[in-house]
């Protein structure tokens, strides 16, 4: 309707109202509007004009125009439910939280049965992380009108929240067959599946929402992250750059493409993704991102290691404008000490097979043991680990909190609340961790462990090490802890239902099969090139590479190819393996070589021990800060520094080259190193949790 037309047929305000309120419900926002003004220019107190021209500007994300307008109409009619409610919405989504909530209260104290206002109040209590009330208001508006959508999503948040992924599942289907058209549910719902390792179910939900929202950034992440986990890499890094090419403004989008470009081993490129990330919005993900991709650097100095982390966690200290809390009053000698964990990886995790050993062993008599479990992930049972993963450490807990629902004020709270004399933070800078907990000082003694380098906290009192890791006379990582050395830093589960090793292949072969199961990320330039040094120097041998299925990505390999082929390496001396097999398959994998190749300078840890239980030398590069020293700790304590740690790259060459000459030297390994490892310090727990213990005592006590 043109205004001559609306002029012409002087149509009633009644009429125009109607007719606005029919384009309004179809979507028709434009002609909508238009109307809603043409009635303010006759009338410009009518209320229902205000409050739906508000409406319209909350839909295209305008709050702030929004809020005035039916602010205006409540005033001329301050009775009307609706327009609190939409309030409500409005200040919400302006972070004005608490008015938020009044305003839907408000709302409800005049139509109590308001299934609407309910999941405004729900929605404005959840930004505030009050999940219990949020939950209470959800379940209410679904209560009142089970048909209607938007609580059974919302509630589905909380629950995924929560942990209890399979119950979200159930509440998002519900709200998927009410609204199948809304793309937002599809992704929450590939989200969920994927978690719960229903892989093909979790692409198939996020391809629907890209077909009902092509341009919509969240469902290319979605898609991305999805392909990422099941290790479709170059289908997820096609995901992350439609994503950027539709909102380039979107930093999780270039932080998930430097997640990609870092798994194929492009490490530069990775870095310089993370850091367009953090120019876009400094976010906590992004910057762990970022010091994670740190991390795989070649030529980085320990100085600019240590300085960039610095800046960056103290940039987000700073940023998150975080108070840390006064010292709590503790009784000097407490009948139990009481030690807290945090984590994100106690599940199949390599932080958690290294921590269950300890679990199993702690003297429960002289410490009470607090486990604050940030994750909805649940491990499934694992035939050659004890069972599973995440019940074991639940078992082994004097108390469990889940955690991964709240934020890390609402943690280091909590921490306070249960007197944790001793509190100590698992991989803090790494995976889902969280890592400005310890800036608000929950606890009077803070320790950072299996961290891969100084988390550069202020608050963090202690990182623990050993004297392989980081000798006392020729360390040269800086940190911001005090460091802590133990007799030996690392602790495993023997594995159990494994295979024995078997003979050398090589006698089968006629050739020398080396290996890596690390992951590409950490295969440098520098690695591939000595690599291919040692492939030169060993004219038949050949080289085994199996990560997951990360060996699928066109990108991996190409890279790798066009590296050796540079050098002369005949390209079909390599061998890509690209199963995603269980733990014992994978495992199985060492039957087939005869000496591992360690990367550098992030070097393995868990996949070092485990070469090493299935009777393969593991060739190391002996760095000079903890995560170019985790395999050279592995190898002193089993005894086998003297074969296999290499101080340079020359020496790493020459050691690698040696092995593969001396058949006699590696029949013996093979036939040694799984009883050699059985009966060293590396798995014997009780042992290495009475020396950690014994630390935690010392550390009180020099409180005091």
């Amino acid at each position: 309707m043109s205004e001559e037309d609306f002029v012409e047929r002087e149509m009633s305000v009644e009429s125009a109202l109607s007719m606005g309120i029919s384009y309004h419900q179809k979507g028709n926002l434009q002609k909508a509007e238009w109307l809603y003004r043409k009635i303010l220019e006759k009338v410009p107190d009518n209320p229902d004009a205000l409050h739906f021209l508000g409406v319209i500007a909350y839909q295209v994300k305008q709050p702030d125009v929004a809020i005035p307008l039916i602010k205006k109409a409540i005033k001329i009619r301050p009775n009307h439910a609706e327009s609190h409610s939409n309030l409500g919405a409005a200040l919400r989504d302006a972070g004005q939280l608490d008015a938020s909530i009044a305003s839907c209260r408000k709302a409800l104290e005049l139509r109590a049965n308001f299934p609407e206002a309910q999941n405004n109040l729900g929605a404005a209590l959840l930004r505030q992380d009050k999940l219990n009330r949020a939950s209470a208001a959800f379940r209410t508006a679904i209560a009142q009108n089970p048909e209607y959508h938007a609580p059974h999503k919302n509630l589905a948040n909380i629950l995924h929240r929560q942990g209890r992924s399979t119950e979200a599942a159930l509440s998002l289907e519900k709200a998927i067959n009410l609204s199948p058209n809304d793309h937002e549910s599809y992704c929450n719902m590939a989200t969920i599946l994927s978690e719960l390792g229903q892989f093909q179910a979790a692409v198939d939900h996020a391809q629907k929402a890209l077909n009902l929202a092509p341009t919509n950034v969240s469902a290319h992440n979605t898609m991305g992250l999805i392909l990422k986990k099941v290790g479709i890499l170059d289908d997820a890094e096609i995901a992350f750059r439609n994503a950027i090419s539709i909102a380039d403004g979107a930093g999780i989008s270039h932080s998930n493409l430097g997640e990609i470009l870092l798994s194929q081993g492009h490490q530069k490129e990775a870095l310089a993704s993370h850091k367009r990330a953090l120019d876009i919005k400094l976010r906590v993900n992004n910057v762990k991102n970022y010091l994670r991709a740190l991390h795989y650097q070649e030529g980085l100095s320990n100085e600019k290691l240590y300085r960039k982390c610095r800046k960056w966690t103290n940039k987000l200290v700073k940023s998150e404008t975080i108070t840390p809390m006064p010292p709590p009053l503790m009784k000097d000698s407490p009948e139990r000490l009481r030690i807290g964990y945090l984590s994100s990886d106690l599940h199949n995790h390599p932080v958690a097979f290294n921590m269950l050993p300890v679990m199993e062993n702690h003297n429960h008599d002289q410490f009470e043991i607090f486990i604050y479990y940030d994750s909805p992930i649940s491990d499934t049972p694992d035939s050659s680990m004890h069972g599973t993963l995440t019940d074991s450490f639940q078992q082994y807990a004097d108390h469990w909190r889940t955690v991964g629902a709240i934020n890390d004020q609402q943690i280091a709270e909590k921490i306070r609340a249960d007197r944790i004399h001793i509190m100590v933070y698992l991989a803090s800078t790494f995976d889902n961790n969280r890592l400005l907990v310890p800036a608000y000082r929950p606890a009077p003694i803070q320790v950072s462990y299996h961290n891969c380098s100084s988390s550069t906290i202020n608050q963090m009192d202690y990182w623990l090490t050993d004297s392989v890791i980081h000798p006392p006379l020729d360390t040269e990582e800086l940190f911001s802890e005090d460091l802590v050395r133990m007799p030996q830093f690392y602790i495993y589960p023997p594995p159990i239902n494994l295979p024995d090793p078997g003979p050398l292949p090589s006698k089968k072969n006629g050739y020398i099969t080396f290996v890596s199961l690390n992951n590409p990320s950490k295969i440098t330039g520098q690695v591939v090139e000595t690599w291919g040094r040692i492939l030169k120097a060993v004219p038949d041998a050949r080289l085994l590479l199996k990560y997951r299925n990360f060996y699928k990505s066109k990108a991996v390999l190409k890279r790798l190819k066009e590296r050796l082929e540079g050098m002369e390496i005949d390209p079909e001396r390599l061998e890509y393996r690209t199963a995603m097999d269980d733990h014992p398959d994978h495992l199985a994998n060492y039957l087939d070589a005869d000496i591992a190749l360690d990367p550098f300078p992030f070097t393995g840890a868990t996949t070092t021990f485990q070469a090493l239980w299935m009777g393969v030398p593991v060739v190391t590069l002996m760095g000079k800060r903890f995560i170019s020293r985790m395999a050279t700790d592995i190898i002193v304590h089993a005894g086998l520094e003297e074969p296999l740690g290499a101080d340079n790259l020359d020496e790493y060459v020459r050691k690698a080259v040696a092995l593969a000459e001396n058949p006699t030297r590696l029949a013996e390994l093979r036939s040694s190193l799984r009883e050699r490892i059985a009966q060293s310090p590396l798995v014997d727990g009780p042992r290495y949790t009475r020396n950690l213990e014994k630390t935690y005592l010392e550390l009180w006590d020099k409180r005091r």
